[in-house]
């Protein structure tokens, strides 16, 4: 995304080494590593269905809109992706709280 200005300022860069390519592929590796772990922590972890339910619900949209984003459109939409993620880990520990009170 910015690899070419922290080249020019004299910052290492993912670009260095990786092609923009092997980033996105990276990218949707680690998205995919995350989507893994909700699913874990809500079949496993979580005790309450209507928790579970809620993780799994917004697991599985979360899953669909990044693949179609990036198996259709090509690209990794950065901005949304990032709140996507963002977002799934604060639903996770809010979900894990309010089971572990019930």
């Amino acid at each position: 995304m910015f690899g070419k200005e922290y080249s020019l300022a004299g910052f290492p860069s993912l670009n260095s080494i990786f092609n923009d390519n092997q980033i996105k592929r990276l990218s949707f590796t680690w998205i995919l590593a995350t989507i893994a772990t909700s699913f874990v922590v809500a079949l496993v972890v979580l005790n309450g269905s209507v928790t579970m339910f809620f993780l799994l619900i917004y697991t599985f949209y979360l899953l669909f809109s990044l693949t179609v984003g990036i198996l259709i459109k090509k690209d990794i939409p950065t901005r949304a992706s990032f709140l996507k993620l963002n977002f799934l880990y604060l639903l996770m520990m809010i979900l894990l709280i309010i089971d572990s009170l019930y």
